[in-house]
């Protein structure tokens, strides 16, 4: 079994072909790394940071060893962090197998929300839980934050199992928190993982 985590803004891994060669309607096809990497840098200072991770992916994706391709990951992470997110893609296999995250970070308290989903074929198989634990490692020993929260509807149970076997405490219930589509109001659960907790 191989599980891993691979960076969707391609900051600690190599390149990836998602962004690949530009298509018709890609207004960086022609340009070069140095030409590309203006255009996120005129986004990230317009505070566009959203189309300059656009550029920025593009820029890793096609001229990964360019000084261009370089800079890029620096300011992804840049980025990100402007946008209080950090996403990433999760390949069981060699295959995309679902999603994981930190948002809602907040650096100066050290604390971030981690967030998950799954594709239905690998469900059951304990994934998701070393996913979590792998990325809340990360976020420990690498970012350094000192909480990581997560929020579950109440009913989604293979979710709160999940977070339960990767070692978060259940601290709490937020009543009526969360709306479904058709209108009902649900539970959600507050778990959270410390990382003093998570080193002893």
């Amino acid at each position: 079994m191989r599980i891993g985590l691979v960076v969707i803004m391609m900051l600690f891994l190599g390149s990836c072909a998602i962004f690949g060669p530009p298509t018709e309607l890609d207004d960086t096809k022609g340009l070069s790394a140095e030409r590309i990497y203006e255009k996120a840098s005129e986004r990230m200072a317009s505070k566009d940071y959203k189309k300059s991770v656009e550029y920025l992916k593009k820029l890793e994706s096609r001229y990964p060893n360019s000084k261009y391709g370089a800079q890029a990951k620096l300011d992804m992470a840049y980025a990100y962090y402007k946008q209080q997110e950090l996403q990433l893609a999760l390949e069981y296999d060699g295959k995309f197998a679902g999603a994981l995250s930190f948002h809602t970070l907040n650096l100066e308290e050290a604390k971030a929300e981690i967030g998950y989903w799954v594709t239905a074929d690998i469900r059951g198989k304990g994934i998701a839980t070393q996913a979590t634990k792998l990325l809340t490692e990360y976020g420990f020993e690498t970012i350094g934050f000192h909480r990581i929260e997560a929020l579950v509807v109440e009913s989604n149970k293979p979710s709160l199992k999940v977070l339960s076997n990767a070692g978060y405490q259940q601290e709490g219930v937020l009543r009526d928190a969360c709306c479904q589509d058709d209108g009902t109001r649900e539970n959600m659960i507050m778990f959270a993982a410390i990382r003093t907790d998570w080193e002893a």
